[in-house]
């Protein structure tokens, strides 16, 4: 799956980015600004001096941009990306909270101007790593169009790193959504972060580095499965309710839509921490959806539960199997895509 390889030293690159070094192009300053004067003056030693600092500020910046690109020459280079659904929240604002998380994380080595870093030698700007849709996700053929194109856009952004790249991906939407901008992600590593209130800021809940987000479980732990309601037995459809949020889904709302399958989570406080396990809620539901999906002709997805939650699980059911999703508008559960409308080419 992750077929790049680091790259080899590039001279041409490297002296790119030694050029923009600040302690080169202070010490190219003062050499200007020193030498001529020695020269004029007749002192010799002023024009050496300069040289000296000239020198000593080239051999810093050799050593400190050569540190830089080694690192970045990695497996993993940490990339930000925010992807935005019909939400008023700054994006900008977004990126730059896991920027500073990812500088701040004492784990890694990209505490060095990182943003900056990414730019100069990779080339990938600011607004490469916002996606904003502005519409309504009632329009259906926009959404996917952006959807598509969010794929293509993030496809770029791979190629332009050698070294294998780790998307820390910030979701700003319906959860209904959610699951749809997973799937853009089914090939790559990704850091799932999840917006905390209480300190106004992200957390990394959950990092996906291969598909051992759809292994099997033996047994439930995180959720109850209950069967609601058998009024045909020969019901073609099925719903799966999933129940991990505050927000409670009203059951009786899904009684014509075919048999109801009901996930709830044991621990339903309304929130789940970020010490938890949030892979292993996705791998049980992703065990039943599993189930579900090779006995009906289509399954109906209705849920409360985290944004994160629905992004871990569109990674792992990506856009093969007929799920429908479902936006909760107006008190009732609306039909919005089915997870295989759209067609994610990798």
């Amino acid at each position: 799956m992750y077929a790049k390889k680091p790259e080899g030293f590039q001279l041409k690159g490297f002296i790119e980015v030694l050029v923009e070094n600040r302690w080169i192009q202070l010490a190219t300053t003062v050499f200007a600004v020193i030498s001529p004067l020695g020269v004029v003056l007749g002192y010799v030693w002023i024009f050496w001096t300069g040289l000296g600092l000239f020198i000593a500020g080239l051999f810093y910046a050799v050593i400190q941009e050569y540190h830089i690109l080694k690192i970045y020459r990695r497996d993993f280079v940490p990339v930000p990306v925010v992807i935005n659904i019909s939400n008023p929240a700054d994006s900008k604002n977004a990126l730059n909270s896991v920027f500073s998380l990812i500088e701040n994380d004492d784990k890694n080595q990209y505490r060095y101007r990182h943003k900056e870093n990414l730019e100069k030698i990779f080339h990938i700007k600011e607004d490469d790593l916002i996606f904003e849709f502005k519409g309504s996700i009632e329009n259906k053929e926009n959404l996917i169009d952006f959807l598509k194109i969010v794929r293509h856009d993030i496809g770029k952004l791979e190629s332009k790193i050698p070294a294998k790249d780790e998307f820390y991906l910030i979701y700003i939407g319906p959860v209904s959504v959610a699951v749809l901008v997973g799937a853009i992600f089914a090939t790559s590593a990704v850091m799932i972060l999840q917006y905390d209130k209480s300190v106004n800021g992200y957390n990394k809940v959950h990092e996906i580095r291969d598909r051992s987000i759809k292994e099997n479980v033996k047994s439930f732990e995180k959720l109850d499965l209950k069967r609601i309601n058998t009024n045909k037995n020969d019901s073609k459809n099925a719903v799966l309710a999933i129940d991990i949020s505050s927000h409670k889904i009203d059951l009786n709302q899904l009684h014509d839509d075919g048999d109801i399958f009901y996930l709830k989570a044991r621990n339903n406080n309304g929130t789940l921490s970020k010490d938890e396990d949030w892979g292993l809620y996705v791998k049980e539901i992703f065990k039943e959806l599993n189930e579900l999906q090779g006995k009906y002709e289509e399954v109906k997805l209705i849920y409360s539960m985290p944004v994160s939650i629905g992004l871990m699980l569109g990674v792992a059911i990506q856009n093969y199997w007929k799920i429908m999703l479902t936006q909760y508008a107006d008190g009732s559960y609306k039909d919005l895509l089915r997870t295989n409308d759209i067609k994610y080419y990798f």
